[in-house]
């Protein structure tokens, strides 16, 4: 038996970031020229984001998260998931785990 679900294409060389917003416009059933149209952008700039040539400022950023939640709590998540899957958070999170280890040490 066939499935009658259609499998959708993952943007050429998506980054975490875009995989992110990929992933949750699937869960949302929105088409990304639907996301882009909701914070007044183009696909392509969209896109842009989503593989890495450009990030989003602050307000575009929370304008894309607005855009896919329903509720305040969902809003909140996706934001703060968003952030997780960024390259500069894994380094932030490492220098801090480097960080502790040391003051570990120190306290010793």
């Amino acid at each position: 038996m066939k499935s009658s679900k259609k499998v959708p294409l993952i943007p050429m060389n998506c980054t975490s970031f875009g995989l992110h917003i990929f992933r949750y416009a699937e869960y949302k059933d929105m088409r990304l020229d639907q996301i882009a149209k909701g914070i007044g952008m183009k696909t392509p700039t969209l896109l842009a984001y989503m593989n890495g040539q450009r990030y989003p400022k602050l307000d575009v950023y929370l304008a894309i998260c607005e855009v896919l939640s329903d509720t305040r709590e969902e809003y909140n998540m996706l934001i703060l998931r968003g952030i997780r899957s960024t390259p500069e958070n894994a380094l932030s999170e490492r220098r801090l785990r480097i960080k502790e280890k040391h003051s570990k040490n120190d306290n010793q």
